[in-house]
């Protein structure tokens, strides 16, 4: 965190507005890690207007996406599924494939909560194949979480907890032990609820 802020002064002593924006992303980036959704809101929004300033595409598209993980992690879904479209459509347009498997992935979690699963699973497959073409398994990782959810929105029983365990190894491999605990954890108890409906 210190250093975007320090990356930030420098920017603006010296008028670069693409190094002061890529600093307000970071902070926008680190405090929505940390679930500090009001100051992430405002760190995003300064970087896209800056972007759309410059006409730095990029940045602007994964600022979008930003602000749409925000009203996605606060359950505002209408205004998460604008931004995450307007993100992939740039994303697109730009030929940057990793932010438009992102915003794939993003859209298959915000149309579970908005339970239209097949949408969902549409959004998921799109997202699983750039990933794998591309090579990201941390991108594959993020996927497999997010379709193990929908598989037990579903009620997709006797598929989830392979998922979540898929999951787990990817982000052991990664070197990521706290994601790789929480999808483990998840698939032992998917596990249980698995055996429990088959009795």
């Amino acid at each position: 965190l210190p250093y975007f802020h320090e990356a930030l002064s420098l920017s603006q002593k010296v008028g670069d507005q693409l190094g002061e924006a890529n600093s307000l992303r970071g902070l926008g980036e680190i405090n929505l890690a940390r679930s500090e959704l009001e100051p992430a809101q405002t760190y995003f929004n300064e970087a896209l207007s800056l972007y759309q300033k410059i006409g730095d595409q990029l940045g602007e598209a994964n600022s979008l996406r930003g602000l749409g993980e925000i009203n996605l992690a606060r359950s505002e879904l209408e205004p998460a599924l604008t931004y995450f479209n307007e993100a992939l459509s740039l994303s697109q347009k730009i030929g940057d494939q990793l932010g438009e498997a992102n915003c794939e992935n993003k859209l298959g979690k915000l149309q579970v909560k908005l339970e239209d699963f097949d949408q969902a699973h549409a959004n998921y497959e799109r997202a699983s194949d750039i990933f794998t073409r591309i090579g990201s398994q941390e991108g594959v990782a993020e996927y497999l979480e997010g379709f193990a959810s929908l598989q037990a929105a579903r009620g997709d029983y006797l598929r989830v907890p392979d998922t979540w365990s898929r999951a787990a190894e990817l982000y052991e491999k990664l070197g990521m032990p706290k994601r790789a605990t929480l999808c483990k954890e998840k698939s032992v108890a998917a596990e249980i609820l698995k055996r429990a409906r088959e009795k």
